[in-house]
This record gives structure tokens, C-alpha cells and sequence, in this order.
């Protein structure tokens, strides 16, 4: 009985108390690594229009960003729940960080995939960590509204890339065509 009363009174803390500096830290925290997430959806087939990168290598490129993200989210989501969000969290931070600085530095096709496969992963596991943690750690009255519109950041991170790359696109084209 003792140890339910300790439990509903940390409970009733975490759902009720008012936003405060932690709070924002943590929201900041996850909108960024959902941003991130959104910038590693798009990336995937964008790679699949590198002059580098044989055609015969699009699906298997375009394959290995959901394979990545739901492998991630199975197998970091289950490790999370047994030992902790915080330590896993930052794994995936390194998970990802690895996977598309990979990317950035990679020529070859082949490990291109197992980069993006890496970065998914990562963000994967981050998906899940960040929405339990969110739901943990917010207060109530905001808790819908922030969980809701935190994964929503991922959205707008792919209209953000599709802006960049068409720009980029654009430029190219015109330098290409209308050459000084």
C-alpha cells in the first residue's frame, strides 16, 4: 500500500505540475531530433538521384529507410523498456549521427544503403524513446497537444528538404541551360 501512495503522488506531480524550464529543454530536445528524423525520410530518395548511384540501387536504397525506422522501433523501442530511456537516447543519437555522416562522406552503393539503414534505425529507436519519455515526463494538460504536434515536426522537416532540393534543382537547371 506504501509503495502505491509514493507511486500516486509521483504520478500526480508529473501530470500536474506547471510548464516550467525542464520542460522546454526537453520539448526542444525532441523537436529537434524529429526534425532530424524528417530530414533522414526525405533523404533516401533524394540519394536515389546522385550521379554516383546506379539506377538498379533505387529500391534497395528507398527499402532500407523503412526497414531501418521499424527495426529501430521493435528492437530499441523493447531494450528502451527494459533499461531505460536515458542511456538508449543517446545511442541513438550516435546511431544516427554515424549513419548520415556516412552518408555525407560515402561513395560506394552498397554501404550507402547500410548508412541509411543506420540512420533509420537510430531514429527508429529515437521515435519511440522520445514519445514514452514525452508522455512521461509532460504535464497533462499539454501532453496531447505536445505529443501530437512534436512527430508533426518530422512533416515539416520533408517540406523543408523538398524546398531546399527543388531550389537546388532549380539553380542547377538554370546554370546547366543558361550558362554566363
Amino acid at each position: 500500500m506504501y509503495e502505491d501512495a509514493g507511486y500516486n503522488d509521483i504520478r500526480k506531480n508529473l501530470d500536474y505540475h506547471h510548464w516550467n524550464k525542464q520542460d522546454s529543454l526537453i520539448l526542444t530536445t525532441m523537436i529537434s531530433t524529429f526534425f532530424i528524423w524528417g530530414v533522414v525520410l526525405s533523404i533516401a530518395p533524394l540519394i536515389t538521384t546522385w550521379p554516383f548511384i546506379p539506377k538498379y540501387f533505387d529500391e534497395y536504397i528507398i527499402l532500407s529507410s523503412p526497414s531501418g525506422l521499424l527495426s529501430g522501433n521493435f528492437l530499441l523501442g523493447y531494450i528502451s523498456d527494459r533499461y531505460g530511456r536515458k542511456k538508449l537516447f543517446l545511442l541513438t543519437v550516435f546511431l544516427t549521427s554515424a549513419g548520415l555522416l556516412a552518408i555525407a562522406l560515402i561513395k560506394n552503393p552498397y554501404l550507402i544503403i547500410l548508412s541509411v539503414f543506420t540512420a533509420e534505425f537510430g531514429l527508429g529507436g529515437d521515435e519511440t524513446i522520445s514519445l514514452s519519455y514525452l508522455s512521461e515526463l509532460i504535464p497533462l494538460k499539454y501532453r496531447g497537444a505536445v505529443l501530437v504536434e512534436t512527430s508533426n515536426v518530422a512533416n515539416v522537416s520533408i517540406v523543408v528538404m523538398a524546398a531546399i532540393f527543388f531550389y537546388l534543382y532549380q539553380t542547377l537547371f538554370m546554370l546547366i541551360n543558361y550558362p554566363f
